[in-house]
């Protein structure tokens, strides 16, 4: 399974998924990951992550809005 495959899993599979989820399944390059699928047409939005109590308030979470269509 490519990393970029591994990420749809993860947002068909959870309403919202955080980045350190994506680190921890050792995607380093995640940013460049989620880039690769709203190019491949799936519609996907980030907020700060609301899950966790994170130092840095850079860290995001993201959803799957849309599936690409076709």
């Amino acid at each position: 399974m490519t990393q970029q495959e591994q990420i749809l899993f993860m947002l068909t599979a959870n309403d919202w998924v955080c980045v350190t989820a994506m680190m921890a399944a050792f995607i380093p390059d995640y940013r460049r990951r989620l880039c690769d699928l709203k190019e491949a047409g799936y519609e996907l939005v980030g907020r700060p992550c609301e899950q966790h109590e994170h130092k840095s308030k850079n860290l995001k979470e993201w959803r799957l809005i849309q599936k690409k269509s076709g």
